[in-house]
């Protein structure tokens, strides 16, 4: 087996490398990751308030109980009550367990060769930092677009809203005329009336831009509003993935209404698992809190150096709140879609 150079101690020091790629604004890293955004995977990660059970592992099967807040209730009627008081119906929380099959991972694994620090500008830390985020990056690509696809798929249908519009199965159409800052007045009213309780926003790059702008101006005297209406919200922006959506959306997500349950196969020490192959966990430098399953692969390469192959991978999945709350297809997502011309 080659001599490898990626002991635990160095796995640390690489994943700090990271970190400080990404801080210096001369690194091309910088460019190419620091501001990228991906805030369906923030948003859902930064703002899910169901917290699911240790996962359970029984061989290949992966399992977790998932406990969702009630959202049923009782009702009241006309009378008094006798001294039988009936069976009654048992209030608190709803657990369902349910089996963990999504996995994702890299598409094509990442190499870098020792041979090539011989003519390289970078240090060994420096190829391995960057091994490691394209890893990082590619995976939150493919964690992007599986949690916009999640919510997509649970748009609630014919949600309710207080000012008229047009409401159907793929969301609430806005007249053009009014998609501005006074959208954020019935978008609280939907809330109420769709019975969301908390929630936050998801949208591009319009309402971005509009947020900016209002803090830039808050202290004029005709800035004052735009400022108060939207710094009001809970917003997270996704300039990247849609800004080229024609009907520029707007995601209303309630806090409690989904889970998305993580499971990472391997620990943070280094296992060997072959002659050449290892495995072991690393901390995203993109978003904290996540973390991917590596397997890495050794090989020889010119004769005494060695050559890294990286896969990454993450056992992951989104669940629904089972329930609705008022009408069969109150999901507790609320899709606001500009009207196109």
């Amino acid at each position: 087996m080659p001599n490898g150079i990626i002991t635990a101690s160095e796995l640390l020091a690489t994943q700090a490398k990271m970190s400080v790629l990404l801080a210096d604004k001369s690194s091309p890293v910088n460019r190419l990751y620091a501001k990228k955004q991906w805030a369906f995977v923030e948003s859902l990660m930064n703002e899910q308030t169901v917290v699911p059970s240790q996962v359970q592992e029984s061989g290949k099967d992966f399992s977790v109980d998932i406990t969702w807040p009630e959202l049923t209730g009782v009702t009241a009627e006309s009378g008094k009550n006798t001294c039988d008081l009936g069976d009654g119906e048992k209030l608190g929380t709803y657990k369902k367990t349910y089996k963990i099959t999504d996995s994702d991972k890299l598409s094509t694994p990442v190499v870098i060769d020792e041979a090539d620090l011989v003519s390289n500008i970078y240090t060994k830390e420096e190829l391995l930092a960057q091994a490691l985020l394209q890893i990082d990056a590619a995976m939150l690509d493919r964690l992007q677009a599986k949690a916009l696809a999640f919510v997509d798929a649970n748009i609630s249908s014919g949600a309710a809203n207080g000012n008229g519009y047009t409401t159907n199965a793929t969301g609430i159409i806005v007249p053009a005329a009014s998609y501005n800052e006074d959208l954020m007045a019935d978008i609280e009213m939907a809330a109420a009336m769709n019975y969301l309780g908390s929630y936050f926003l998801v949208t591009g790059p319009d309402f971005m831009r509009r947020a900016i702008l209002a803090n830039a101006k808050q202290g004029n005297f005709d800035g004052k509003g735009a400022f108060a209406l939207l710094t009001g919200q809970n917003f997270y922006f996704d300039p990247f993935n849609l800004a080229t959506v024609a009907n520029r959306p707007i995601y209303q997500i309630s806090n409690n209404v989904f889970c998305w349950v993580k499971k990472n196969e391997h620990t943070n020490a280094i296992q060997q698992i072959a002659s050449d192959k290892f495995k072991y966990t690393v901390n995203s430098a993109l978003m904290p809190g996540l973390t991917y399953d590596i397997i890495e692969e050794r090989s020889c390469s010119d004769g005494n150096k060695t050559s890294y192959k990286f896969a990454g991978q993450l056992r992951n999945q989104l669940f629904l709140h089972p329930q609705s709350v008022n009408a069969p297809n109150n999901k507790g997502i609320i899709k606001w879609i500009k009207e196109v011309a």
